[in-house]
């Protein structure tokens, strides 16, 4: 009998020490969900209905009046936020549609070990070292038509009508497009690098398979490698998506939103940036993006898990 109960003890014992490692391991995790997400968010919310008025010094309810402001620019001519909005979608396609396949690509010949291919991931992997602000500081400056280089070669070479009057990163022909160029040379590496760690983990015996079964080069992409590797696709596909609400660095640090380059982030900065009284305007604009993305990000993790199911090798 004592010996039954030195046992039962001992594994409430064991099984009290168990549920305080879980509750101390968890107590991070839940606080910062918590904090993150009700008391934040919740703020959030309660800012989206209200407004801070210059007489009172406080902010005080107005009902939806910020939402339907919202609903009331995007058809104003005159109104930044439809550009906008334009410019992230341009973004999201440049880096899901054009960078993403460019980068499954070239983690492919890095792979398949294409005469210098090391040399080819090397210089796109570089930008991606350098910390972001550094590299767009130098990349604006490049540009500058006061001590920027490429003005400079240009006036060498005697095309100074090549040079617009307000600047290559002021004037809305050039702007734009160099700002594109930019996020594809930085957006090159980070994925390649992800990708062709990806492709390393394919196990070698199903490539040999290949081989042994006469699969042409293509072949072999497009019915081993792409389904193995379309977790990682999937993962990158998703991020694009958050370009769509977080893209402003680029914008802030070479155009300053100038030559309508503005995106939706940066908009929604320079209305904070703006003073109190478009706080609540711009915490209902997160609102109403939040529900808006939120449904879209779901539906395309649901199609792509269908394209991209998960191999287990």
């Amino acid at each position: 009998k004592d010996k039954s109960m030195k046992t039962a003890k001992r594994k409430l014992t064991i099984r009290n020490k168990g549920i305080a490692f879980c509750v101390i391991a968890l107590a991070f995790p839940v606080a910062h969900f918590l904090f993150m997400f009700f008391l934040q968010n919740g703020g959030t919310f309660i800012l989206s209905f209200q407004e801070f008025s210059v007489d009172s010094g406080k902010f005080e309810f107005i009902g939806w009046k910020n939402f339907t402001t919202i609903f009331r620019i995007l058809g104003n001519e005159y109104s930044e936020f439809p550009l906008a909005l334009r410019n992230s979608l341009i973004f999201f396609l440049l880096n899901n549609f054009f960078i993403l396949p460019i980068s499954i690509c070239c983690a492919i010949i890095c792979y398949k070990r294409i005469p210098f291919s090391n040399v080819f991931r090397v210089i796109l992997f570089l930008p991606t070292v350098i910390s972001p602000v550094v590299l767009a500081m130098v990349y604006r400056f490049a540009w500058d038509s006061t001590v920027g280089f490429i003005p400079q070669i240009l006036e060498q070479l005697n095309l100074q009508e090549l040079i617009p009057v307000l600047g290559f990163l002021a004037d809305k022909k050039t702007a734009m497009p160099l700002l594109l160029f930019y996020c594809v040379w930085i957006g090159l590496g980070g994925s390649i690098i992800l990708l062709t760690g990806a492709i390393s983990k394919i196990p070698d015996h199903l490539l040999e398979l290949d081989r042994l079964y006469g699969l042409s080069f293509f072949k072999e992409v497009w019915y081993v490698i792409l389904p193995l590797i379309g977790p990682t696709v999937s993962i990158l596909f998703l991020q694009g998506l958050g370009v769509i609400l977080g893209f402003y660095m680029p914008v802030l640090l070479i155009t300053g939103g100038a030559a309508d380059t503005t995106t939706y982030a940066f908009f929604t900065i320079q209305l904070t940036n703006g003073g109190q009284s478009n706080y609540g305007f711009a915490a209902a604009l997160s609102l109403v993006s939040t529900l808006i993305m939120s449904p879209v990000i779901l539906v395309c993790q649901y199609f792509i898990d269908k394209f991209f199911p998960a191999y287990e090798y």
